[in-house]
């Protein structure tokens, strides 16, 4: 088999000729994921894989309970023929998957986006919401399991890299990850640029004459989206030539949901009453940004004129508080667009190196931060 094609593109390129070498005729019985496993020494994944592949292709079809069988005349059928008519049994259309953590606006924004590109490509979608970092490997394995050709994978907060992913990319399985990377694994994943819209919303603050600057957020994780929110603060504020103190950062405490922040926070009104010199707070997220701010007014510090507040997302959330939010907006469009074509390439694509696109972030100004004179 090709060095340059993963396992399951090359056990399919054998099956072919295979079927072509024992002159198979048009619904003879095709070799079972079993068999071809034993022949091969692959695991069970990796040939159906292949013989999905093949159905997709309109080489094979598969029947439930009975098999795969050889199609009429398979060379006629193309693998972009989505609307081709096959032979009962054989499927009519392709269809991949997306995992995601939960359904805040945000998120459905995006799933909206991406059903929407995937529906004009001809592919069917299939969502799953995990419940779980555990149960997140489980959504993995049953979009495997049911035909799927391709995963969009929005990863649960996590400190590593989940196992089954790791397990699928070693079989050359396509998998988009979105709005997060982990640095180490090489998986095409597309995320907005952290670094650079953190990096720009302090340097707003500071323009609008704001020198005492803090952070809330999560604790730097292996997902490399906290970290570049990290590094974009720290820059800002060293090439702006201000001191980062590490009193002004303050670490969120999360609970398993990525939303489910508390709206009364005894550790972030201490943070908040121990700072009375902070101007301006910037904020992971959104949510984050949302109890700051009612922390705030708890304290009764008054947003904006003693204390600014930016968040991070700009999720519906964001212009319904008591103080709209001045936030960087995500780009959820162009996000999900951008996922499914790089889905596609890899599905279409298999020995490309690792593909990763970055997008731009933007400022948006509403009225939680003001002018420091």
């Amino acid at each position: 088999m090709a060095e340059s094609q993963h396992k399951y593109h090359q056990l399919a390129n054998e099956v072919e000729r295979m079927i072509k070498n024992r002159k198979l005729k048009p619904h003879d019985p095709v070799f079972s994921e079993g068999e071809l496993a034993k022949m091969f020494n692959v695991s069970t994944m990796t040939a159906k894989m292949a013989l999905k592949h093949l159905a997709i292709q309109g080489v094979v079809y598969r029947m439930s309970r009975r098999g795969t069988f050889l199609c009429d005349s398979p060379s006629e059928i193309q693998i972009n023929d989505v609307n081709k008519e096959l032979p009962f049994g054989a499927m009519k259309s392709i269809s991949i998957g997306m995992i995601v953590p939960d359904l805040d606006s945000y998120i459905s924004q995006m799933i909206s986006t991406i059903e929407s590109e995937a529906r004009a490509q001809h592919y069917n979608l299939m969502i799953k919401i995990s419940r779980g970092i555990e149960d997140e490997d489980s959504c993995l394995q049953q979009l495997v399991d049911e035909r799927i050709e391709g995963i969009i994978w929005f990863p649960r907060a996590r400190d590593y890299c989940s196992q089954q992913v790791l397990r699928l990319k070693m079989e050359g399985y396509p998998i988009v990850m979105i709005d997060r990377y982990f640095p180490e694994v090489l998986i095409d994943c597309v995320y907005p640029d952290y670094f650079e819209g953190t990096y720009q919303m302090v340097e707003h603050l500071i323009h609008k004459g704001h020198r005492e600057i803090g952070i809330v957020t999560n604790a730097i994780s292996a997902i490399g989206s906290s970290e570049d929110q990290y590094q974009g603060y720290f820059k800002a504020l060293f090439d702006h030539e201000i001191t980062a103190i590490s009193k002004n950062i303050h670490i969120i405490e999360k609970t398993k949901d990525r939303t489910n922040y508390s709206d009364k926070d005894p550790l972030l009104d201490r943070f908040l009453r121990e700072n009375p010199d902070l101007t301006a707070i910037i904020c992971g997220d959104d949510h984050i940004a949302a109890s700051v701010l009612y922390s705030a007014m708890r304290l009764n510090i008054l947003v904006p004129n003693q204390l600014s507040i930016a968040g991070f997302s700009d999720i519906q959330l964001a212009m319904m508080l008591p103080v709209a939010l001045t936030t960087v907006r995500q780009p959820t469009e162009e996000l999900g667009k951008e996922a499914v074509k790089l889905l596609i390439r890899r599905m279409n694509h298999c020995d490309e190196k690792q593909n990763t696109v970055k997008l731009k972030t933007q400022i948006i100004e509403r009225d939680s931060v003001s002018v420091r004179s």
